[in-house]
This record gives structure tokens, sequence and C-alpha cells, in this order.
């Protein structure tokens, strides 16, 4: 990052430190350390399922200017995480934080789940969602209701039987396969 063009915007208590990359090194550099952290975040995740554990990875959005709401209520509800490890990093441009909580057994993994879904319920109260980029899948279709209304759900169940009767498209993923 150039030093002489730093961006730096006090805003709520936070800082955006902001730099123009120029150099193709600089640039390198920036691109390697992103594709760095969810690679380290998985070999973290290997170990952990050696334990009995896993990695809990979380996929809410809130309006960027949310951000730090989002964050301040983590801090205020993490306790029962104790030590376990949680990597934060994510698209912060776009509101869309990705915290892995990297559980060593079962029990931290309850811990974790219940944790991302208190998270992902404060994303909808501030405007956001519960999935911005990964989709809902089969790992976050409890927290679809957190988000919906059952008769929401429900008109999302028959337009996917609609269109899709026989289940052959991403059979499983939102809705469960009768």
């Amino acid at each position: 990052m150039i030093p002489r063009w730093p961006i730096v915007q006090k805003k709520k208590g936070t800082f955006m430190i902001c730099g123009i990359m120029s150099l193709q090194k600089e640039k390198r550099h920036l691109y390697d350390l992103r594709h760095h952290v969810p690679s380290k975040t998985n070999e973290e995740s290997i170990k952990a399922v050696k334990t009995g554990g896993c990695k809990i990875s979380t996929d809410w959005a809130v309006p960027h200017n949310r951000l730090h709401d989002l964050f301040n209520y983590f801090d205020e509800i993490r306790g029962p995480l104790g030590d376990m490890t949680v990597i934060r990093f994510g698209h912060l441009g776009s509101g869309h934080p990705h915290f892995n909580f990297i559980a060593r057994n079962k029990e931290e993994t309850m811990i974790a789940q219940e944790i991302d879904d208190l998270m992902a319920k404060k994303a909808v109260a501030l405007g956001g969602c519960v999935s911005a980029e990964h989709g809902i899948g089969k790992m976050k279709r409890r927290q679809m209701a957190l988000q919906y209304p059952p008769h929401i759900i429900c008109a999302m169940e028959a337009l996917k039987k609609e269109f899709d009767p026989a289940g052959i498209m991403a059979p499983g993923n939102i809705f469960k396969m009768e």
C-alpha cells in the first residue's frame, strides 16, 4: 500500500483505512493475502474435524453502514465461545462479513451454531439477510425462518415443486427431499 495515499475516515467509532494499490507487486500481495485467509481457515477446519469438531461458516450481510452494529453485537454475545478460534474476514465494502467458528468438538459446534443463529437474526434485524453469497443450501436451512415468515417459505417450496417436480435441480438444497 502506498503510505502517502491513505484515506482515513472516522465513522461512529470505527476507522476505515483504504489505500491505492498502484504497483503490480502491491496488487499481487493483496491478492495473495485475500486467498491465504480462506486457505488457512480450511487448514484449521481440517484439524478441528480430527478432534470431533468442525468449521461453522457464516454468510450474513447487512447494509455496510450497519457493520459496526453487527460487530459490536458479536462482541456482546461471544462469551460462550470461550477461547474458540473465530476467523473474521469478508467483503466489507458490501456489508458481507464471513465469520468462521473453528469448533474443536461437538459441544463447541453446538455453541457456534447458536451464536451463528443469533448473529443471523441480528443481521436481519439490521436490514440484512442470513445468506448473501453462498446460498441457503442444506447447512443454513434452519436460518430461513429467521428471515422469512412461514407463508413465504411455503410459497417458495410450492414454486420449487412447480418448476422441479422430480426434485432433480439441486436436490435437498433449501428444502428437504420427500
